[in-house]
């Protein structure tokens, strides 16, 4: 499944932006509006009709990251634009 096209669960998510998919491992990343706050999600995509992973009542969600492991992850991988992403998504410092 397409990241950009997940939008589950709709009470909770909005404003899905994918900042990074590796497709080897077809996994994505995005920076989601989760209640109203900034925050950073993770999937597997899944390919063809696979709802890739989580999932919930048939629909592809979204799991939302605690932000240092996020950030840990984005200086891992060297993306400075991630890095700074994550970094804005909070009101608290993260080293």
């Amino acid at each position: 499944m397409k990241p950009e096209n997940v939008i589950y669960p709709l009470k909770n998510i909005k404003d899905v932006k994918v900042i990074y998919t590796d497709e080897a491992d077809n996994f994505s990343i995005a920076s989601v509006l989760w209640n109203d706050k900034k925050r950073i999600a993770i999937r597997w995509n899944g390919s063809g009709n696979n709802l890739g992973y989580p999932q919930s009542r048939g629909k592809a969600t979204w799991f939302i990251l605690p932000q240092k492991v996020a950030l840990a992850f984005a200086i891992s991988i060297g993306n400075a634009e991630m890095e700074q992403v994550i970094k804005a998504s909070t009101a608290t410092p993260l080293t």
